[in-house]
């Protein structure tokens, strides 16, 4: 086996274990939360943090997002307090309106958008994860995200099993891989 380096950690024979902390969407929409998840990978001794990357409209159907679908009333407290902190629309301008009227009107989409993070939380999970010397990356889920992660200069993808088959999710992770895309060319 070839030993590659992802950031400055070493990966390969006769290597220490590389251990990554699946931090996913259990942030609940909240930086915060993202930190405090953080803060106990650097506290156990991983490497790496991981997240999820996700061009929501592009991930899933009008019909999907339309859905009713009930979640834990944070998750939109959490969007709504990102809206304010970073000056983006969290949620489409719609869910806002609709929510407004009936919090308790929620949608399969109002979720995945509330636990759904931009370039502002990035660069903050970035600023903060130098800040504690541990890595981060995120899966990506379509061509989008990748690209988007590859401008946050990511040390690694990480792809999610549901997305072994994706040929062209693949070919884009190789594009922009680094070194552990080279691997593969």
């Amino acid at each position: 086996m070839q030993t590659i380096t992802i950031g400055s950690k070493k990966v390969g024979k006769d290597e220490p274990c590389f251990v990554v902390a699946e931090i996913g969407i259990n942030h609940n929409g909240s930086v915060e939360i993202a930190k405090q998840l953080i803060d106990l990978a650097v506290k156990t001794g991983c490497q790496a943090v991981k997240f999820q990357k996700r061009t929501i409209d592009v991930v899933y159907g009008a019909e999907e997002l339309a859905k009713p679908r009930s979640f834990d009333p944070s998750f939109i407290k959490h969007a709504m307090e990102r809206i304010a902190q970073y000056s983006y629309d969290v949620l489409p301008k719609e869910a806002q309106t609709r929510l407004a009227a009936n919090p308790e009107a929620t949608t399969n989409g109002d979720l995945k958008y509330a636990l759904e993070f931009n370039e502002p939380e990035y660069r903050e999970i970035d600023r903060y994860c130098r800040e504690k010397g541990i890595l981060w990356t995120a899966s990506p889920w379509d061509i989008g995200s990748v690209t988007f992660l590859a401008q946050l200069d990511v040390p690694f993808y990480k792809i999610a099993s549901a997305s072994l088959t994706d040929a062209e999710l693949l070919r884009a992770v190789i594009f922009f891989g680094g070194e552990v895309g080279q691997l593969f060319r």
